[in-house]
Order: C-alpha cells, then sequence, then structure tokens
C-alpha cells in the first residue's frame, strides 16, 4: 500500500500488481518540479541552515566525491541524493520536504541511471561542486540556479535511456 500510495506500482484487486513505468514527459515533468523544489530550498536554506547543517553537507559532499574518485558509482549515489535531501531539510519547510521526498523516491532509480556514462558522472559531480560552494557562502540565488540547471541537466542525462525502456 505504501508503495501504491508513493506511485511507485499498481495494485490491481484479484489480479497481480504491476510495477508503475512512468512516461518520458511524466519523468521530465517530476525533473522540472524537482528542481524548482530544490531552486526554493536552496535559496531558503542559505537563509536559515545553521553552520552545522552546512559543515554536515560538506562532510557527505566530501565522502561523496571521494567514492567518485573510486569509481564507486552506487555508494556515490546514495550520498549524492542524501545530499540533496539535506540541502531540503535545511530549508527548514516541512512541506516542502514531504513533496520532495515523494518525488525523489519515484526518481531513484532513473535518477541512477543518469551518471552512467563517464562523462555524465563527471558532469553530475562538478554540479556538486558548485552547489557546495554556493551553500558555504550562503549565496542563495547562485545555490538556487545551480541545483535546477544540475536537476534540469539530470533530464538530459537520462532522456535517451528513458526512451528506450519505453
Amino acid at each position: 500500500r505504501t508503495l501504491a500510495g508513493e506511485g511507485l506500482i499498481i495494485l490491481r484487486p484479484g489480479r497481480s500488481t504491476i510495477i508503475r513505468a512512468f512516461t518520458a514527459t511524466e519523468v521530465r515533468d517530476m525533473l522540472d518540479v524537482i528542481a524548482e523544489l530544490e531552486g526554493l530550498a536552496g535559496q531558503k536554506a542559505c537563509q536559515t541552515a545553521s553552520d552545522a547543517e552546512i559543515a554536515e553537507i560538506e562532510a557527505v559532499h566530501s565522502a561523496m566525491m571521494e567514492h567518485f574518485r573510486a569509481g564507486e558509482r552506487l555508494a556515490y549515489y546514495k550520498l549524492n541524493q542524501r545530499i540533496h535531501s539535506m540541502i531540503v531539510a535545511a530549508s527548514g519547510n516541512t512541506i516542502l520536504a514531504e513533496v520532495h521526498d515523494l518525488l525523489q523516491g519515484r526518481m531513484k532509480r532513473i535518477r541512477f541511471i543518469g551518471s552512467s556514462a563517464p562523462e555524465d558522472w563527471q558532469g553530475a559531480a562538478n554540479e556538486h561542486e558548485e552547489i557546495v560552494e554556493a551553500l558555504r557562502a550562503r549565496r542563495g540565488d547562485d545555490l538556487a540556479e545551480v541545483l535546477q540547471r544540475h536537476i534540469k541537466n539530470t533530464w538530459l542525462r537520462v532522456e535517451t535511456a528513458v526512451e528506450l525502456a519505453r
């Protein structure tokens, strides 16, 4: 029931349950919404996050980059997702965090495939460096811009794989 409530499976009474397949349009639309949510979260986090919260995000980022340098894609990806959630949480807006969590849950598998090509993974890692730099400096507009660009670039990284999966 939880997975059905999150839109990840379709329950069919008296028949088998099926895994929800998102269309390319739905994926793009979800990424558009996530980009806006994260942009808002970034602006708010720069205003309200404690120094300790920012230091914790930086520490997770450093660990993520170690996994990047070691070529450990799954470990990198898990910390990548955690960083996005931490920035949203640092915004202090619980409703924003709830909506973001729902959409991020739907997009986990799709976003993971977005870093399969080495140049795509490098691009995402570079964007994360920009994210942490803007957060550290508490430049809300810059952080919003790079978060939105990062999520919009996710579409470019996953577009072909999403189309092929259909």
